[in-house]
């Protein structure tokens, strides 16, 4: 992976392991995301270096391409994030999962059930 892949990897790994159910099966899917966003950094600055708009080989002047292959890197991050639990909706619903997985007990679930 690209330095800023590894550091986006060593930054977000201890977070996932903290807050969210990722295991060694995710490894591939983290690779992807930090190296998405290694990408998206790169291009980030590769257009505010150029600009928007850049000069072709022909002399005219074209969209700058690192702006669709940003666009790329930022569709792959946001797959990548929401399957990691990394958006605030992912963790929502990661919440709300667990949230009904700890059914509190009920006196009365006792009696309804007829025991």
């Amino acid at each position: 992976m690209k330095r800023e892949a590894m550091e986006e990897w060593n930054r977000i790994v201890p977070l996932l392991a903290e807050n969210t159910p990722v295991s060694e099966l995710d490894r591939a899917l983290v690779e992807v995301y930090c190296n998405a966003f290694a990408q998206y950094k790169l291009c980030e600055r590769e257009v505010n270096h150029d600009g928007v708009v850049v000069t072709s080989a022909t002399g005219t002047k074209v969209r700058n391409p690192y702006i669709m292959e940003e666009h790329e890197a930022i569709k792959t991050i946001k797959v990548t994030a929401t399957e990691l639990g990394l958006s605030v909706n992912a963790r929502a619903k990661l919440e709300l999962n667990n949230a009904k997985a700890d059914k509190p007990s009920d006196p009365f679930e006792k009696v309804l059930s007829g025991g």
